[in-house]
């Protein structure tokens, strides 16, 4: 099974990044992202392992873009 995620930049804080990030255009939820360790902090708490794994892919998504780039990116996807 194909999935893709959508992620947007929310907003951005001096001490942190908001993300919001789709599945197959279902729902948005939201997570944060620590500007000095990036540490992933969940804004609500995820029911079941299939949205962890969503969260987990979005966050990944967005680290490897900023490693690669040395910016957070306003948007990127995830497909796999």
């Amino acid at each position: 099974m194909a999935i893709y995620i959508e992620i947007t930049k929310h907003y951005e804080s001096y001490e942190k990044v908001a993300y919001l990030y789709s599945c197959d255009h279902i729902s948005w939820r939201e997570f944060l992202i620590t500007k000095d360790n990036f540490a992933l902090e969940s804004v609500k708490e995820l029911k079941g392992e299939k949205q962890n794994f969503y969260m987990f892919r979005a966050w990944g998504k967005v680290r490897r873009t900023y490693l690669t780039t040395g910016e957070f990116p306003q948007e990127t996807c995830y497909a796999a």
